[in-house]
């Protein structure tokens, strides 16, 4: 899933218990950028495996040839283990920050995990040299989620 959706999704959880009053729209925020956030990982990787640093080629190399995974063990079963482990025990010290991690953390392995390959077709497009190609499925999930979104605040 591409960072845009990583964002969206935790974001519009953490505005659902906005609304019954369990954390703040800044909250909700920072979860958001949490899930995105797990994502920094990549380039971190690609550069400790082709030993340079570029946001573009890391991005690049993932969208397009799949060759440099990218992903460190918190995207694995470790990390998901340790992020759950951190969270229980940090829920009993500071409730809303365990909340806000475990919904950035968490709803990011679910996206994925979450394959939807019969629904595959791709919005293929380069922007300042970074190749995009997004799953249709994936524009519309964003689409739902921003509409979602505002329907949470405004209303």
């Amino acid at each position: 899933m591409y960072p845009q959706t990583h964002f969206l999704f935790p974001f519009f959880l953490a505005e659902i218990l906005v609304s019954f009053g369990y954390l703040n729209h800044w909250q909700a925020l920072i979860a958001g950028l949490v899930g995105m956030l797990i994502d920094l990982d990549h380039p971190i990787e690609y550069a400790l495996i082709k030993k340079k640093f570029s946001w573009r080629e890391a991005w690049n190399n993932s969208v397009v040839t799949h060759k440099v995974e990218g992903r460190t063990f918190i995207h694995h079963l470790y990390g998901f283990l340790l992020f759950t482990t951190l969270c229980l025990i940090l829920v009993f010290f500071y409730w809303k920050i365990s909340l806000i991690i475990f919904l950035g953390y968490h709803s990011h392995i679910l996206l994925d995990y979450l394959h939807l390959h019969f629904l595959e077709k791709k919005l293929k497009f380069k922007e300042f040299g970074f190749i995009f190609r997004i799953p249709r499925y994936e524009a519309v999930i964003n689409l739902l989620l921003i509409i979602g979104i505002v329907l949470l605040i405004v209303l």
